[in-house]
């Protein structure tokens, strides 16, 4: 997979995931044609790597804009 041709890289962000009372960091990307999950590995010295988990097309995906406004 070749992440150049996936567009921009729109977001990137840290989440928690929970299996059987196990709790898993990862890491999402989202592009503007794909959405990649993978899981960090810290190298040290505010180095990461990152192991791929998934990915889905964002065009398969069911994604809303949400826009917050200031009142």
């Amino acid at each position: 997979m070749n992440l150049q041709e996936q567009g921009t890289l729109l977001l990137q962000e840290e989440f928690i995931v929970s299996k059987n009372r196990r709790k898993m960091v990862r890491h999402i990307f989202l592009f503007e044609q794909l959405l990649v999950l993978a899981k960090p590995k810290r190298l040290g010295a505010g180095r990461d790597q990152y192991v791929y988990k998934s990915s889905m097309k964002v065009s398969d995906s069911n994604m809303a804009v949400l826009f917050e406004t200031k009142l």
